[in-house]
């Protein structure tokens, strides 16, 4: 029996342990720190001990403490360790080993804890532990913070994804799997992770209760992912929404908290970012600048007062330096020459602290350039630094390859003002071939036509520094690999499989499948996610796509498979017989020229009529004439729009056409009875909204292109190389699909006719209402030839939502383009603008007709702007006899529109926005 003393002892340990626990929940709920100090006490106060839960709520005490004051986070370890150390294998020690882990993974000590987690994990044998899951997840998390590992972060997701569902999706591990999912957009640029991001915090922040202290935590995450979804969109309403947040944040933050600093540099660089988007604006009035100042001013005060509340070895004073630098670079640029030298002596300072293998030391040396490029009147010694800063950020591996591709081009920038053409040529080549990982696949299709859209044309700088130093096939190079990103992932896809299912059947069954999968996935990002939604999604993109890599690697392992699914070198897409010539024209503010391409290599032709100046000037003139062309009735205002057409059309002859037929020997107009020499155009830039297959003095007999050979065009070699590839279809059935009617759009009357003398007994008709989404497509699979008299509609914003008008809905571009049809020889577009891009994203070909050349048609026809009613059936029938009578779909249609020029030589428009594509 136990003594009197003893029993007393033992009730004033438990009531102790009570009250401190109880201390515990209600500081872990409560920003005042004595709340958390007296937990603290009431746990020490019991040691020592061999209870391994007074260690293990100790060391959650400290590790609470750290993260409110900074201090503490040795106690936390030593007294986690403890718990470890005593406990006792269950699920209490799976919490145990948990804290310990993430403590270790807060002191840097990562091995360490992934170690120990990871061998917690393995150790259950059924469903793993969701607090395990957790601790794994932010270890990775926090080891990608230090080291920038891609993989890291994306098994920290799927951990923390697991965890939830193990777990149920508990406040903190929504508002962690957010940082997660924000820190991967900072990575590849998945504008899809941000908004779920988002939104899982303001269900963690809807799921607590007033007052309580995460709540300022959750909201200081929310101003950095409302932030960044600025930053992927341009939308201001989240830049507005994260100022006042952070305003919020800021004022609910004690003096002393060590985030202050942090939460103040977010403030700042929000309202930095709001600076600059109102600098770009054309309203320049004088309230409007000192509004601007107001703001920037706003911006300074805030960084400076965070970098004065940081502390020495502070782990986030070398961001706070860095971003005071950025702010004072924009004071700089107005003059002031004090803020010049404090953005420098801020920036040595930020990148002095940084690591040499840290991911955000590239970051800093771009603010360290930018602060010696503002220091003063450019000198070559100056430059120099500015340029060594730049070409050191743009080959660290570690840093997203956005902001080395940023890098690369202010590089090329600062050595060409050196008159360094070699090095600045090298820099620009860098820069391009960044562009799969700016762009990559596991991307949604809209955050990566974003990216891509934002990139000012470097790979056509690019081509023309290559050019400028004598390397007209390393200019070939990079437009081919810096045009038709998003086409060439496609065209991965749809590897031929004959040779691979020969030699290893199974894993060309793997490489089928997972080409399924990719075609398959969706790429429009919710406008809302659902974080439930999203943990039970089908298939993770970026994890789908680390197999997809995995797979590609062990086939291209095989003997005779090393280039599989890659890009073809630029020999292996030369003609392979004199059958003509890939005319690849070139547009940069630095030169223009055509990149002949022939069985016997790549010869440059200079093309001094042509600037980006002048052809920015055309195209606009270009594009409000055959606009207006259908929507106005005036006469004499469609024979003005008709003269600007053909003005348009001569300047293109003067300065593209006429130089680069020339080139070939093609000087006279063809002679009758002679073979029709054929050009395979591929133009860049603004370019692609004109008419190169129609350019010419049509008043002029063997002044045009269509008096000379015959035009096809093509977005890449390597996408002409493709349908070349494709045996040609025998004997072939034919779809039709007619809308004479369409419900609110006006009708087509001629599409009737222009039906109804196409195809044979074999040809399968879909008409008005039978033409709806699910009859057209089930069509596709059966027929080879696809002739479609429709309305269309491009979109300018989204092109991949640009579409033909079926009788219950859309078909469009994103839906054609996954298709895979064996059987696929020709498709004729007669609608509106089917081959018009959007010109965001011009030489990236994402319209209607690339789409079904991507789907598997060889041949396609389509329309660079709106076809008339009228003439779209008189050029259609008189193309199909032409083509039943043995000329090829390039030579028919080309003879077709002849015919039509031949009776409407004044009004162009009628008949020179027909284009081919395919072989």
């Amino acid at each position: 029996m136990l003594r009197r003393p003893d029993i007393d002892a033992d009730v004033r340990a438990r009531a102790t342990a009570l009250a401190a626990s109880a201390a515990l929940d209600l500081a872990k709920a409560s920003s005042d720190p004595a709340v958390a100090r007296r937990a603290e006490a009431g746990f020490r106060s019991l040691l020592p001990t061999d209870e391994p839960a007074v260690w293990h709520n100790l060391a959650v005490t400290c590790l609470l403490q750290y993260e409110r004051t900074g201090s503490g986070l040795a106690d936390a370890i030593a007294a986690s360790r403890r718990a470890v150390e005593l406990g006792a294998p269950g699920e209490k020690q799976d919490e145990r080993i948990a804290v310990l882990a993430q403590t270790l993974g807060r002191d840097g000590r990562f091995d360490e804890g992934l170690t120990l987690v990871r061998d917690a994990l393995a150790a259950h044998a059924g469903e793993q532990p969701a607090v395990l899951l957790d601790a794994l997840g932010n270890v990775l998390h926090q080891h990608h913070d230090r080291f920038g590992g891609a993989g890291e972060l994306d098994e920290s997701i799927t951990a923390l994804r697991s965890a939830a569902r193990a777990g149920g999706p508990t406040t903190a591990r929504l508002s962690t799997l957010a940082t997660a999912l924000r820190a991967r957009y900072a990575a590849t640029g998945d504008l899809g992770g941000v908004r779920e991001a988002i939104a899982a915090n303001r269900r963690a922040l809807a799921a607590l209760p007033d007052g309580h202290a995460d709540a300022t935590r959750i909201r200081a995450n929310l101003v950095v992912q409302l932030t960044a979804l600025h930053g992927g969109t341009d939308d201001e309403e989240p830049l507005d929404e994260a100022i006042d947040i952070g305003r919020v944040v800021v004022a609910a933050t004690a003096a002393g908290h060590p985030a202050l600093p942090t939460r103040l540099a977010n403030l700042a660089h929000a309202l930095g970012l709001r600076h600059a988007h109102q600098r770009d604006r054309a309203v320049m009035d004088e309230a409007f600048a000192l509004e601007r100042r107001a703001v920037l001013d706003e911006v300074i005060a805030v960084g400076r007062r965070a970098v004065e509340l940081a502390p020495p070895g502070h782990p986030e004073l070398p961001l706070l330096q860095s971003n005071l630098a950025s702010a004072l670079n924009l004071l700089a640029a107005t003059g002031e020459r004090g803020a010049v030298r404090e953005a420098v002596r801020m920036a040595r300072r930020a990148l002095a602290a940084t690591p040499e293998d840290h991911p955000a030391r590239a970051r800093r040396l771009i603010v360290q350039a930018n602060a010696y490029a503002t220091a003063g009147l450019p000198t070559q010694r100056r430059t120099r630094r500015v340029a060594d800063a730049y070409r050191a950020a743009a080959r660290m591996p570690a840093a997203p390859p956005s902001l080395r591709l940023a890098a690369c081009k202010a590089w090329g920038e600062a050595v060409a003002g050196l008159h360094e053409d070699d090095e600045t040529a090298t820099a620009y080549a860098e820069a391009v071939r960044l562009l799969p990982r700016v762009a990559g696949r596991n991307l949604s299709r809209v955050d990566a036509e974003y990216q891509l859209a934002h990139l000012d044309g470097v790979h056509l700088d690019a081509a023309a520094w290559a050019l400028r130093v004598g390397d007209p096939e390393g200019a070939l190079t990079l437009l081919e690999q810096g045009r038709g990103v998003l086409l060439s992932y496609a065209l991965d896809t749809r590897t031929e499989l004959t040779d691979l299912r020969a030699a290893a059947p199974g894993l060309a069954a793997e490489v089928d499948g997972l080409t399924h999968l990719l075609d398959a996935k969706d790429d429009r990002p919710a406008a809302d996610p659902n974080p439930d939604a999203d943990l039970d999604s089908v298939l993770d993109r970026h994890a789908l796509v680390r197999e997809w890599d995995a797979t590609m690697a062990r086939v291209r392992a095989l003997p005779g498979f090393a280039g599989f699914g890659a890009p073809p070198p630029v020999e292996d897409l030369l003609p392979s017989t004199d059958d003509g010539a890939v005319v690849v024209v070139n547009v940069s503010d630095l030169r223009c020229d055509a990149l002949v391409v022939t069985a016997a290599g790549v010869r440059a032709v200079r093309l001094p009529g042509l600037t980006s100046t002048m052809l920015w000037h055309m195209a606009g003139a270009f594009t409000t004439a055959t606009d207006f062309m259908n929507a106005v009735d005036d006469l004499p205002v469609r024979m003005h729009t008709q003269g600007m057409v053909r003005m348009v059309l001569g300047w293109l002859w003067d300065a593209v056409a006429e130089p680069v037929l020339d080139a070939l020997g093609h000087t006279e107009a063809h002679a009758d009875g002679a073979p029709w020499p054929r050009i395979w155009w591929s133009p860049t830039g603004l370019l692609n909204f004109l008419p190169l297959h129609a350019a010419g003095h049509h008043d002029q007999p063997g002044r045009s292109v269509i008096d000379r050979v015959v035009s096809s065009y093509t977005p890449t070699l390597r996408a002409l190389q493709h349908a070349r590839s494709r045996p040609a279809v025998p004997d072939p059935a034919l779809l039709t699909v007619r809308m004479a009617e369409t419900p609110d759009l006006p009708p087509l009357p001629a599409a009737v006719a222009e039906a109804a003398g196409l195809g044979d007994a074999r040809t399968v008709r879909l008409t008005d209402a039978g033409a709806g989404r699910d009859a057209v497509l089930a069509a596709l699979a059966r027929c080879g030839w696809a002739h479609f008299a429709c309305h269309a509609v491009s979109d300018p914003q989204q092109p991949s939502e640009s579409h033909l008008v079926l009788h219950d809905g859309p078909l469009a571009v994103r839906d054609v383009g996954r298709l895979r049809l064996r059987d696929a020889e020709l498709a004729f577009l007669a609608a509106c603008s089917t081959a018009r891009g959007a010109e965001r994203l011009a030489d990236e070909s994402i319209h209607i007709a690339s789409a079904f050349q991507l789907a598997g048609y060889r041949h396609v026809v389509g329309t660079l702007w709106p076809a008339g009613d009228a003439t779209a059936a008189r050029l259609a029938n008189d193309f199909y006899q032409r083509l039943h009578a043995g000329d090829g779909p390039a030579a028919a249609l080309h003879l077709a529109v002849r015919e039509v020029r031949a009776e409407q030589p004044l009004t162009p428009s009628a008949w020179a926005c027909y284009m081919h594509a395919g072989p």
